[in-house]
């Protein structure tokens, strides 16, 4: 179409105007790139001059990332829990598999902790019109299944009694006032240790058998526990060693991206919202809130490591961001990996290339505090790191929180 039709139609002005809109963006993405900013999120742009007429000149205002500094990483220390079982933990393993064969037995006496106990629980709130909440419900007394309040309550009364509780719902704001009655009380007994019952509990043939496999299992365990705790309680000491809080708008960007990924797999398993809300025992703000605490520490973290790599001068090569785009491409594709020019040239063109070599600053930085921090066991004992130390999982989200 003539460009004298289409001002003709829609009068210069406009059609100047529609002009800057789609121009001026890409203006000023490349004087955020000719600046070398890193940018937090999309700039305000205002036209100053030259709407009508003339010069084009624009305003940009660009939230940047924070310059941090930080001070005394090379005396770090952290305490994690002990890689070593514990009599307690072996025991408690060995309780939960007699468990699955003891007895339950009625007793005429006052209830202690680990008692079945038969509740049926009302809400009195109308005496003329009371409300059966729960009808024979059998819960484990001390398992908190319901509120920690009816356990308590429940220990020292016996069948017959009755009992008064508070209960706080989602919905409602102050806790409710409700009344258990106590039916059967039963206690679990458990067999006895002997060989026979590790045979017909397991595929040992012996006590020593069965307990020699807990305890590998329970190393295993708080071994993986561990490196996890090794890993967050690093970044979370590093990052409290920082100047500066992060901006409130990065954080918001994560709690995005997370709330966006819970829904998205709640969509998946076909659950609503409602019914996760409803589940979880939980509100839209408390998620909200939880979010936003979660994604301070991570972002928190995430800066603490890039400061890091500054202090240590940390580089990531072209070679090296070329090997780490690769295997990216290759576990994306299941193999199928696409020309890797082809996609450089896109991952610059996005002006991504910059996020994914800061990222891997970051893995470096990680990897470099988690060999110099010290750790320590509850007790204070040293702690041999050589088991600790996960390469693959570095590699993956260096600022996880996860592990506390």
């Amino acid at each position: 179409v003539p460009t004298k039709l289409i001002e003709a139609r829609l009068g210069r002005t406009k059609v100047r105007q529609e002009a800057i809109s789609e121009m001026v963006p890409d203006f000023v993405d490349e004087a955020i790139k000719k600046d070398g900013l890193e940018v937090i999120a999309s700039p305000e742009v205002e036209v100053v001059e030259g709407e009508e007429s003339g010069p084009v000149k624009v305003k940009a205002i660009v939230e940047v990332y924070p310059e941090v500094n930080i001070a005394g990483y090379e005396g770090l220390e952290v305490r994690i829990t002990g890689l070593e079982p514990t009599e307690e933990e072996i025991q408690s393993r060995i309780d939960k598999l007699r468990a699955t064969a003891g007895e339950l037995v009625d007793q005429d006496r006052s209830i202690k902790k680990g008692d079945r106990v038969t509740v049926t629980i009302e809400n009195r709130e109308d005496p003329s019109d009371a409300q059966v909440m729960l009808e024979d419900y059998v819960l484990e007394v001390g398992a908190n299944e319901l509120v920690e309040t009816l356990d308590q309550a429940l220990v020292g009364v016996s069948k017959g009694d009755e009992v008064t509780f508070a209960w706080k719902t989602r919905e409602s704001e102050e806790p409710k006032e409700l009344v258990a009655k106590v039916g059967e009380v039963r206690e679990l007994i458990l067999p006895e240790i002997t060989d026979e019952w590790a045979q017909d509990a397991s595929e040992f043939s012996t006590v020593d058998e069965l307990k020699a496999d807990i305890v590998e299992k329970l190393k295993e365990s708080k071994l993986n526990y561990a490196q996890r705790e090794f890993r967050a309680k690093s970044v979370m000491a590093l990052s409290e060693l920082m100047d500066v809080e992060p901006p409130r708008s990065l954080v918001e960007l994560e709690v995005r991206k997370d709330v966006d990924n819970l829904l998205h797999r709640l969509e998946h398993s076909s659950i609503s919202f409602s019914q996760y809300l409803e589940l979880t025992g939980q509100s839209e703000e408390s998620i909200l809130a939880n979010t936003f605490v979660e994604c301070s520490i991570r972002v928190k973290g995430s800066m603490a490591l890039r400061a890091l790599a500054t202090k240590l001068e940390v580089d990531v090569s072209d070679e090296e961001l070329r090997e780490e785009i690769k295997k990216s491409a290759e576990a994306d594709n299941r193999g199928n990996i696409p020309d890797l020019e082809d996609l450089w040239s896109l991952l610059d063109r996005e002006g991504r290339l910059k996020g994914l070599r800061s990222d891997m600053r970051e893995v470096k930085a990680l990897q470099w505090l988690l060999e110099n921090i010290e750790v320590k066991d509850e007790q204070g004992n040293q702690v041999d790191k050589s088991n600790l130390i996960d390469d693959n999982e570095n590699a993956s989200s260096p600022s996880s929180g996860e592990g506390e």
